[in-house]
């Protein structure tokens, strides 16, 4: 009897522990100074909102200009290409964007016109390279990631906190997830506006059937089956920082995070080994943090930036890394990792 009730009291403690990990934000023992070197971009950047590399070459996808994705030469300084013109013509697309590289594809959302297409990898330096795919969206899409050429997650005002999408198959939107209530007083909050505030960023294992999903405040580590046929499993789940917020369910849907939440994590990006989180700094919105964390969920090294970078990317093989940050202009920078 003594036996059973000290297994009993030791797989409670180891209950509470692990829930206790979850609910707390993250801490690192290792911590480290970067520092950022221009790369001296021979034009200006609009707004800058995302980072691509393909190859040698990195592709800027900017919020404003006539053009809105950059194909940049850092070993040349040059501009090579200037991709996807703003309008409203067939192959013409409205910023923001959301673009991602999946195998020998340049996939590109148009946020606000739900439309989806892409250029293939090899053409993007071609004198007149061709948008394919042309693909119209459910109106409630936003975020999205290919996890192979014919299957993808969207984020998205769901009821269920993502979609999978099967392309070729008619009607095969499928919603999966349930939204975070890492705050008390969220359970009893409608799914939209936990839609609205837990907007969310992803990206995809290199090799291994692995996505992970970053809001503000939330870190999913997802596994999927890349035939489509089960839906992706839920492997951990992360707070990242306290937060509450106020929101409005009336005919505007909205959600704005009160000043006594935690510091934000605005990006999320990936290497074979680790998740890399971009954190604001608290009390100083000059500086930012890259948290370090690996594919099990476990944090590994906090680097910290003297600037306030908005978008990364990183190039492990070459212990480099590549951002926009504000200084005040947006400026493009190298730093070591």
């Amino acid at each position: 009897m003594k036996l059973i009730i000290l297994f009993a009291i030791c797989l409670s403690f180891i209950q509470c522990t692990s829930k206790t990990s979850e609910d707390e934000p993250y801490t690192f023992d290792k911590v480290r100074q970067i520092s950022l070197q221009n790369m001296e971009y021979p034009d200006i950047i609009g707004i800058g909102m995302q980072l691509v590399q393909i190859d040698s070459l990195l592709i800027i996808n900017d919020f404003h200009g006539d053009s809105l994705l950059n194909v940049y030469d850092p070993g040349r300084h040059t501009i090579k290409k200037r991709l996807i013109s703003k309008g409203s013509g067939p192959d013409d697309m409205v910023s923001p964007l959301d673009i991602n590289l999946c195998n020998d594809k340049l996939y590109i959302l148009s946020r606000p016109l739900f439309k989806f297409a892409y250029i293939p990898k090899d053409q993007v330096l071609a004198p007149h390279p061709q948008m394919h795919g042309h693909t119209q969206l459910p109106q409630m899409s936003d975020r999205f990631l290919p996890l192979n050429d014919s299957l993808f997650v969207f984020s998205g005002m769901w009821k269920q906190r993502y979609a999978l999408y099967q392309k070729h198959k008619a009607d095969s939107l499928r919603t999966f997830g349930d939204y975070p209530a890492f705050w008390p007083e969220e359970k009893d909050i409608p799914a939209m506006v936990k839609a609205m505030f837990h907007q969310c960023e992803m990206v995809k294992h290199p090799k291994k059937n692995l996505f992970a999903s970053a809001s503000n405040y939330v870190l999913d580590i997802f596994s999927f089956d890349p035939t489509g046929k089960e839906l992706p499993l839920l492997k951990f789940r992360k707070k990242l920082g306290n937060y509450e917020y106020t929101f409005s369910s009336e005919e505007m849907i909205s959600a704005k995070r009160k000043e006594t939440s935690d510091p934000r994590v605005l990006r999320i990006c990936c290497s074979e080994k680790y998740l890399y989180l971009l954190r604001e700094v608290k009390d100083n919105e000059n500086q930012m943090e890259i948290c370090i964390i690996d594919w099990e969920g476990k944090p590994v090294e906090l680097l910290k930036a003297d600037k306030r970078i908005t978008t990364l990317i990183i190039h492990e093989a070459q212990h480099k890394g590549f951002c926009l940050a504000d200084d005040p202009e947006c400026m493009l920078y190298s730093f070591k990792i």
